[in-house]
């Protein structure tokens, strides 16, 4: 596979896992509403957060890995 279409295809699956884990999030945020017991809303919330957080983690990764490309090549010149 050429390094183009590996980068394409990262990119998608990375695309797919943060939409996949937004969606749980909000379908989350739906139940909390709908839950009157306090122990499962703590459960229900934590569980929210767990897919904000991966989403969030998985999103900054990128940025992280770009940064550190720039740096390797500023220190290479």
């Amino acid at each position: 596979m050429s390094e183009k279409s590996k980068e394409e295809v990262e990119e998608a699956t990375k695309d797919f896992i943060v939409g996949r884990l937004s969606v749980i999030a909000r379908e989350l945020d739906i139940k909390i509403s709908e839950v009157v017991n306090e122990k499962q809303k703590k459960f229900l919330e934590k569980n929210r957060n767990q897919a904000i957080h991966m989403a969030m983690k998985i999103q900054n990764h990128d940025t992280m890995i770009e940064l550190e490309k720039e740096k390797s090549k500023d220190e290479t010149k």
